[in-house]
């Protein structure tokens, strides 16, 4: 249970980097 949720944090925080990636300005 603690597992799954920690991999649910670590895919949030893994979609938040590729949203801020996306948004960054080249």
């Amino acid at each position: 249970l603690i597992l799954h949720s920690l991999i649910n944090q670590f895919n949030r925080v893994n979609l938040t980097k590729n949203t801020m990636q996306t948004k960054k300005p080249p």
